[in-house]
């Protein structure tokens, strides 16, 4: 990814969801312990915004994505552990 390009790595979550609960403070360490802040961090309640659900096909959750200028770079579905969290952000930002 070029410097420049603004990453965005979206959960989307239920308030119910307990993989959700557990999964978001995986991503907030991992995110926010990158240098130079290339990654911005969102959390989507699709209860509240189904319209975005619908639009990234997302169909289960908790599903990351990794987005950059609206487009769906890659994605996972369920609750991950940090490694593999880790190798997920990290191949965004190659």
């Amino acid at each position: 990814m070029g410097r420049y390009v603004t990453v965005t790595t979206a959960l989307a979550s239920l308030r119910w969801c307990g993989p959700c609960k557990q999964l978001m403070p995986r991503l907030e360490n991992i995110i926010g312990a990158l240098p130079d802040e290339p990654m911005d961090l969102a959390k989507v309640d699709i209860d509240h915004l189904p319209d975005i659900a619908m639009e990234y096909g997302v169909g289960a959750v908790p599903s990351v994505l990794l987005l950059s200028q609206g487009k769906v770079l890659d994605k996972f579905v369920g609750l991950q552990d940090e490694d593999k969290i880790r190798k997920f952000v990290s191949s965004a930002l190659k």
